[in-house]
């Protein structure tokens, strides 16, 4: 809005204060324009075809470059507003196991007897991850019996799904190759990080191989 009276004036200025050679003199009407229709002339820019202001070539220099300026600044804020309309916005409501365990508007679920099972059911109190423990020694229902169904609870409700970061990762992708859609949101935090192990006979010939590795 600032920019239509600066540039009205400006070319009111150029159009008044100057005596410069009119542009198609034979087009140019003996009238004397106003301050003020020069800024509405600038307003309408964009909506009129044409405009009757004197044409010197200061005044015709500033009407293209803000012409062009305008076209620039409508479609920049088109495009912005058609994104704003069409892509959805999510807000991540939880961050973190701590934020997790803090309330109760999101539930959550592991899968029964996994590592992450004995992990919440015995932590000591107080502690995150006893009350992680909790909700499902509280609702026992929760808890979900193979990966898939951890997967088919998120979608179905607020609940979030414990599982390994690597077994997500690839959920993920699987769910977006065959919904076309992001469905699944995955918080960046990491914890109880642990490695993993092969038990072996105690004499086998790759023994050696696996200790190496």
């Amino acid at each position: 809005m600032i920019s239509v009276f600066i540039v009205g004036f400006c070319l009111w200025a150029l159009s008044t204060f100057r005596e410069l050679p009119v542009l198609y003199p034979h087009n140019a009407r003996n009238v004397t324009y106003t301050l003020a229709r020069y800024i509405w002339d600038c307003a309408v820019a964009l909506i009129a075809q044409a405009n009757e202001m004197k044409q010197t070539e200061p005044v015709r220099l500033l009407n293209g470059i803000w012409w062009a300026f305008s076209f620039i600044l409508i479609y920049t804020y088109t495009g912005n507003l058609i994104a704003f309309l069409t892509v959805p916005k999510v807000s991540a409501l939880i961050n973190s196991l701590e934020e997790l365990a803090a309330q109760r508007e999101v539930l959550w679920t592991y899968r029964a007897k996994t590592a992450h099972e004995t992990l919440f059911s015995t932590a000591p109190s107080p502690s995150t991850y006893q009350k992680i423990g909790q909700l499902l020694k509280e609702k026992p229902d929760l808890i979900v019996k193979t990966d898939q169904e951890g997967v088919e609870a998120v979608l179905t409700g607020k609940i979030a799904f414990i599982k390994e970061k690597s077994w997500l990762d690839f959920a993920m992708e699987k769910d977006y190759l065959e919904t076309k859609q992001c469905r699944l949101y995955q918080v960046n935090q990491l914890f109880f990080s642990a490695g993993f192990g092969w038990v072996l006979q105690e004499d086998v010939i790759y023994k050696s191989l696996f200790n190496a590795e």
